[in-house]
């Protein structure tokens, strides 16, 4: 349900399916704009999902969440022969899942251990972009607990699952000292030293070089393992960055409750990546951009981002300057205006302040700009992808949408509403 409140933020309407009435009935819990409408269904059943809406006009797109690839992977099927032009977003945790689903044309297939192991990569190649992800993705508050990025040294891995290997590929792609620890270790990579055990003992972190350690991945199928080891880690090496795997939904109580750096729940990453491809597959492309940006690009940009979200959460928008989204600017521009970003993106009060947001892209003739000048021009048909405030990006609705508030913005007074007044200010302007 982690999506489908997300998506109800955005003021996105969902039908949910679940085959465990217990996650339906803890839906009812949640908070909600407007709750989805849920149903205890096997969504893998072509018919569940016709009944759910899959070929009506309203469905703009489908998402497979589950953590069951081959429920997800029919999923995907019945949506490419029954609903065809929809865009379809997957989970797949594994190859020959991926492999049919590409088969059949999915759009968006999201392993969430792919997605940490890219993350955790940017984390210590380029952490700046790495917490501007963080931040433009609303990744769950509490899934962050230190604003320290993930350091550079030695870095031990407790599980040798599917997420112990992800980090295993990125510690190792950044070329980290590194000690796999599992209780059937079969060495996989030349760079990582291998240890069988139980990692919860202190006798065996001492063995991997916990004191000298400066960061741990607790990442077996186990919670309570991972809480213990995790604890007895920082009994031995207070300092250590710690990033525990939570695999249940009811132990989130428990992590709650827990101190450690960074927390893993694969279900929330591809919550987080499904939202920004249904939503702003755009975004996605200036974080791609972003990772291979310069440090001080990416650091100026964080900077700027931080001190917005001193102001209140932040929200990401893409606003075309058309006729039916912008009227009143795609108005004054098809008269000739020049209204440049840093004109526009402006309080419509007395004394002007800049709005609490920042453009992060911008497309001209279909061409992406990323993080414009504020003196860059604006033309009809542009493409603005911004990340502000609730209250500011409402500012610039109204004042893209609303004549007379542009019209204040612009020229710092009211526009005379009637054809003697407007007569008048012509005459005036003239003089």
């Amino acid at each position: 349900m982690h999506l489908a409140q997300a998506l109800d933020r955005e003021g996105i309407a969902t039908v949910a399916l679940d085959l465990d009435p217990k996650k339906i009935e803890a839906s009812e819990m949640m908070e909600f704009i407007h709750p989805p409408l849920t149903l205890v269904e096997d969504a893998s059943d072509p018919n569940v999902l016709l009944a759910s809406g899959l070929i009506q006009p309203r469905c703009a797109a489908v998402a497979a969440m589950t953590d069951d690839d081959m429920a997800n992977l029919t999923v995907a099927e019945a949506q490419r022969l029954l609903a065809p032009h929809l865009p379809a977003v997957c989970r797949a945790e594994h190859d020959a899942t991926v492999a049919k689903m590409a088969a059949f044309g999915t759009s968006v297939i999201i392993d969430p251990f792919h997605v940490f192991q890219k993350d955790l990569a940017l984390a210590l190649e380029h952490q700046a972009a790495w917490r501007i992800r963080q931040i433009l993705l609303d990744m769950p508050l509490d899934e962050i607990r230190t604003e320290r990025p993930p350091p550079r040294g030695k870095w031990i891995i407790c599980g040798a699952g599917r997420l112990g290997q992800a980090a295993q590929a990125a510690l190792c792609s950044s070329d980290i000292e590194l000690v796999m620890i599992d209780r059937s270790a079969m060495a996989v990579g030349k760079h990582s030293k291998w240890i069988n055990g139980d990692a919860t003992q202190p006798e065996v972190l001492r063995e991997a070089g916990i004191e000298e350690a400066v960061g741990i991945v607790a990442a077996t199928a186990h919670d309570v393992d991972n809480l213990a080891i995790i604890a007895t880690a920082r009994n031995l090496n207070p300092s250590l960055y710690t990033i525990v795997r939570q695999n249940r939904r009811r132990n989130g109580v428990l992590f709650s409750s827990f101190a450690y750096d960074l927390r893993v729940v694969p279900r929330h990453l591809v919550a987080a990546e499904a939202l920004a491809w249904l939503r702003l597959p755009e975004l996605l492309a200036f974080l791609g951009w972003l990772a291979n940006a310069t440090h001080a690009e990416a650091e100026k940009l964080l900077e700027q981002l931080m001190k917005l979200k001193q102001k209140g959460p932040l929200r990401n928008l893409k606003l075309p300057v058309l006729p039916q989204t912008t009227p009143a600017l795609w108005g004054a521009l098809a008269e000739g205006q020049e209204i440049t970003l840093e004109r526009l993106l402006r309080s419509p009060t007395p004394k002007p302040e800049p709005l609490a947001l920042h453009v992060l892209a911008m497309a001209h003739d279909g061409h992406w700009r990323p993080l414009p000048e504020a003196t860059t021009p604006l033309r009809p048909g542009d493409v603005l992808l911004l990340s502000g405030t609730a209250g500011a990006l409402a500012d610039l609705k109204e004042i893209c949408g609303y004549e007379p508030t542009l019209h204040y913005l612009l020229e710092g007074r009211e526009r005379a509403q009637t054809w003697l007044g407007r007569w008048w200010e012509s005459r005036t302007r003239g003089a």
